[in-house]
């Protein structure tokens, strides 16, 4: 199992370090406004706290932002693949949602 994970968290890691990925956290403005209130509320607090304390906060932050991603990004991939397995069976799709029209308890 383990050599499975290695392989998802080089997979996660090379998607973060794409083009493509860059321009999103560059020019996302959700993305934008985010780390500018977080870069002016880091600022005050470096004013207020030993370096030390600063430096773990920072690194604190940066561990959060990362776990967020790495989990984001399975669970687009969880996705995609639920997205492939309804698209190769229709019919199965369509009896889920006629059952759910009908007030049928769905089996999960």
């Amino acid at each position: 199992m383990s050599e499975n994970v290695e392989i998802i968290k080089n997979v996660v890691d090379g998607i973060m370090q794409t083009k493509k990925w860059d321009k999103i956290a560059r020019e996302d403005p959700q993305i934008a406004e985010a780390e500018s209130k977080l870069n002016a509320i880091m600022e005050a607090v470096s004013a207020k706290v030993t370096k030390t304390v600063f430096d773990e906060l920072e690194n604190a932050v940066v561990f959060a932002e990362n776990a967020y991603t790495d989990a984001a990004v399975l669970y687009g991939m969880h996705v995609a693949q639920l997205l492939q397995m309804t698209a190769a069976n229709p019919s199965a799709y369509s009896a889920y949602v006629l059952s759910l029209m009908r007030g049928q308890e769905v089996q999960k």
